[in-house]
């Protein structure tokens, strides 16, 4: 893991702390319908084309297993330049049930 990535201890604190992030789930329609943990909802294939649609403030990207979240958070720091984007270390299946 590093700084690009947060984990779920990370993100309980800043909610216990009550810092502001928003939640995005990068996966795509059916993946999304199977399960989900919340948060706003930007497909992958559609983000560079949504981009005015990614908040000010810290975003932490989710996906099934952290691969294509951590990629969609290297591109949209770049592309934003910004540094307040994170990828959900482990994603959805590192979730706790």
């Amino acid at each position: 893991m590093d700084q690009l990535e947060v984990t779920y201890e990370t993100m309980k604190q800043w909610d216990l702390s009550k810092t502001h992030y928003t939640l995005i789930d990068i996966r795509e329609e059916e993946e999304r319908k199977q399960e989900h943990i919340g948060g706003d909802w930007i497909p992958l294939s559609e983000l560079l084309s949504r981009l005015n649609e990614i908040p000010s403030g810290s975003i932490i990207l989710y996906c099934r297993s952290g691969g294509r979240s951590l990629m969609a958070t290297k591109k949209l720091r770049d592309v934003l330049s910004r540094d307040d984007i994170y990828s959900l270390h482990g994603g959805i299946l590192g979730y706790p049930k």
